[in-house]
Order: structure tokens, then C-alpha cells, then sequence
């Protein structure tokens, strides 16, 4: 009755193209009204009407099954008024030449337990009696979604806490999640609060630990300060063979051992020039005992 009733009014012109039609509008480029520079509009003529593009059914399959892509293009060239300075403007558009069916689905889309039917366009299981791994506990095989699902009862959860079914229970809730996000800090999965980036003792579900950010700061800071004390080394190192100064003179300065090495140097040079010196201390005094020993002969004479 449906069909006929279309039938009727689209010869008459009122329901025109609306028709049970023995071919359906297959898929083929077909021309359309293309808007140039669209939104701006910034050329002039604003559309044309010389360029095809791909449209239409694929043998009376649904659309949300198969559906029609282009398969070859080729360039359009123009020339064109630039409204904002009256030039002429050489522009390229694209045109579609042929067209083909294609999937909707593609092999992209379906899970490690699917495998893509290219006949079908579909995803089919590849396990459809158990998986290929046990399902965790509370969790049961689903052959047609190919995937495990949580079977166990809905519980009550407790504030700041909402039931999961990827879980199979009771998670923190989206809100707790960005809160601790925004304050760069760590969520407590136990207890849903939020903790500072520090090292905590590991306990069921606690995920408070330091940042890979925060270890690699501190690597850093000790390479540099094993950098800086290197070069002071090396630096005094220098001052001392070349200047006999800095920090390493100094200590060899202060060191018992070394100065016990200088004392018995200082001994040894003393005990070899011991009797040149007083004798060369006698020559120094020789003339004033004389000088002496004259006055007192003059004295008493």
C-alpha cells in the first residue's frame, strides 16, 4: 500500500525521486555546486559547478554496511577574482573521477579476540565457545561481544567511590581523578584522597610514588655538583704545580707527616754547615776581643 502510494505521487511530481525505483542510485561521481573558499568567500564566482564527486548506494546494501569512497582524482585549474585586490588568481580544486564500494568497518576496528571478514565487513570472534585466557574473577566470556564481562552483582558504593563494570567494582570517582590531576598531586586508590609526591610505603592500592620527572631532576643535580667538585680538583691542582698555592699546598702545609719531613731536611743542613758557621762566628768576634785585650794594655801600662 506504502509502495504504491509512492508510486502514485511520484509520477504525478509531488513525491519526486522518492519512487521504488527497479535500480537504486549507485555509486558513481556526480556532479555538484562546490562553494569556493568557503567560509571566507574571498573569490569570485563564489561556486562552481563543473566538479563531481562520489555519491550514492552500493547494490541496495546498507549504508552503515558499505559505502561510497572515491577511487581516482584529478585536478581542476581556474582562474578566479580576488575580491580584495580585483587580481586574477589561478586556483586548483580537486575532482573525482571514479568511485568505489568500501567497508564502513575496517580491520582497524576490531579487537585482539576478532578477526575482520572482508566479505561481510564485519568483526567475528575468534573464540566463540571460551577465551583464550580464564576471565578474572566476577567477570564471565561474552561470545558475542567476544570479550569478558563483569556478571557480579551492582554493590553499594561508598562517598567519593562509584561502581565501575570494567572493574567489577567500587573506583574513585572521575571527579577525585581530576582533582588530584589539577593539584599535581597522587590519588590514594584506597582511600580516594589525594597525597603529596612523596615515597610512601607500597600498600594495597596505593599509588603514591615519585614522579619519573622528580628522580631524573635529582640524577641531574648530582652529575652537576660531581662536575663542579672535579674541576675544583683539577683546578687546584694546577695552582699547586705551577704556583705552589691553593687548597692542596695548604694541606701539605699542615700535614705532620710533612712537616716532620721539612724539620729533619732542616736538621740535616744545619749538622753540615754546623762548624763553618761557628767558625765564621769566631772570625766575626776576633777583632772587637782584640780591640779589648788592647785596651786593657794601655790601661795599665
Amino acid at each position: 500500500m506504502l509502495a504504491a502510494f509512492l508510486q502514485i505521487f511520484a509520477n504525478i511530481g509531488c513525491v519526486r525521486g522518492f519512487g521504488l525505483q527497479e535500480n537504486p542510485v549507485l555509486c558513481k561521481p556526480r556532479r555538484v555546486v562546490l562553494p569556493l573558499d568557503a567560509p571566507f568567500h574571498r573569490y569570485f564566482p563564489y561556486f562552481v559547478d563543473e566538479v563531481y564527486r562520489c555519491g550514492g548506494g552500493c547494490g541496495g546494501v546498507s549504508p552503515k554496511t558499505f559505502q561510497c569512497v572515491v577511487k581516482t582524482q584529478n585536478n581542476i585549474t581556474g582562474d578566479v577574482l580576488e575580491l580584495a585586490t580585483n587580481a586574477l588568481k589561478r586556483i586548483t580544486v580537486l575532482n573525482d573521477t571514479s568511485c568505489e564500494c568500501s567497508c564502513v568497518k575496517k580491520a582497524r576496528d576490531c579487537s585482539e579476540n576478532e578477526e575482520f571478514i572482508e566479505g561481510l565487513c564485519s568483526c567475528q570472534c575468534k573464540y566463540p565457545n571460551q577465551p583464550p585466557t580464564p576471565c578474572p574473577e566476577r567477570f564471565s566470556w561474552n561470545p558475542f561481544r567476544c570479550k569478558c564481562e563483569c556478571t557480579g552483582p551492582v554493590e553499594f558504593c561508598p562517598a567519593s567511590k562509584e561502581w565501575s563494570h570494567q572493574t567489577c567494582g567500587c573506583v574513585c570517582t572521575q571527579f577525585a581523578v581530576e582533582m588530584c590531576k589539577s593539584e599535581k598531586r597522587f590519588l590514594n586508590a584506597t582511600s580516594c584522597e589525594c597525597e603529596d609526591p612523596v615515597v610512601k610505603q607500597v600498600g594495597p592500592g596505593v599509588t603514591g610514588k615519585r614522579t619519573a620527572e622528580e628522580i631524573n631532576w635529582k640524577l641531574l643535580a648530582g652529575i652537576l655538583a660531581a662536575v663542579i667538585i672535579v674541576l675544583i680538583v683539577v683546578f687546584d691542582l694546577y695552582l699547586y704545580w705551577r704556583h705552589k698555592e691553593g687548597m692542596f699546598h695548604w694541606m701539605l702545609g699542615n700535614c705532620p707527616c710533612h712537616r716532620e719531613g721539612n724539620k729533619r731536611y732542616a736538621q740535616a743542613s744545619t749538622g753540615n754547615n754546623g762548624v763553618t758557621g761557628r767558625s765564621s762566628a769566631n772570625q766575626n768576634h776576633s777583632p772587637s776581643l782584640r780591640n779589648n785585650e788592647e785596651r786593657k794594655h794601655h790601661t795599665s801600662l
